[in-house]
């Protein structure tokens, strides 16, 4: 009898803490959120190793929508794709840059010697697990994530100005009550 009831015991205990983990999960709400910003490069004058550094700070708050509604319960926050492209580039077709793309001072990417005009449209995606998460876990924290663009510009026809759109595409939990 005494094998019984510590059995029950046991039972209950286990039947009690799964249904709060199951009741936890019904509670949650999962959506996805895009936020996008530009870093913009503007007015690089005529030169060789014109320096570049120009940065930008992003929140999660930035995407607007549900992440408003849910932004102090945010449980979780995984990455679907961060990219970054050249946009509204102007002036010198031959000037090239040499820089690297960091987020809160890690180096994303680096492009050494890149003609800035044949990089517009160009989609380049981070993939590396180590930055995403650090970045997520940023994100999830409320903090802002700065990315910067650092580096020099060479341009010898007048001078170039460019911008680099940054797009954070992410999944996020979050407790509805």
């Amino acid at each position: 009898m005494k094998n019984l009831i510590k059995f029950l015991a046991v039972l209950l205990l286990f039947v009690g803490y799964t249904s709060c983990d199951e009741l936890d999960e019904l509670t949650e709400v999962d959506f996805d959120a895009t936020v996008t910003d530009i870093i913009y490069v503007d007015a690089i004058n005529g030169g060789v190793d014109v320096p570049i550094n120009n940065s930008r700070s992003i929140k999660l708050a930035d995407a607007g929508g549900s992440v408003q509604d849910y932004i102090n319960n945010i449980e979780s926050v995984t990455f679907n794709s961060l990219t970054y492209q050249v946009i509204n580039f102007m002036g010198d077709a031959a000037g090239t840059m040499t820089v690297d793309i960091l987020a809160d001072g890690v180096i994303m990417a680096t492009h050494t010697g890149v003609t800035v005009s044949s990089e517009v449209g160009t989609i380049h995606e981070i993939t590396d697990t180590a930055t995403l998460n650090a970045i997520a876990s940023d994100l999830k924290n409320g903090n802002s994530v700065i990315f910067e663009i650092d580096g020099t510009a060479t341009s010898d026809e007048g001078g170039m100005d460019f911008d680099i759109q940054v797009s954070l595409d992410v999944t996020v939990v979050a407790d509805a009550l």
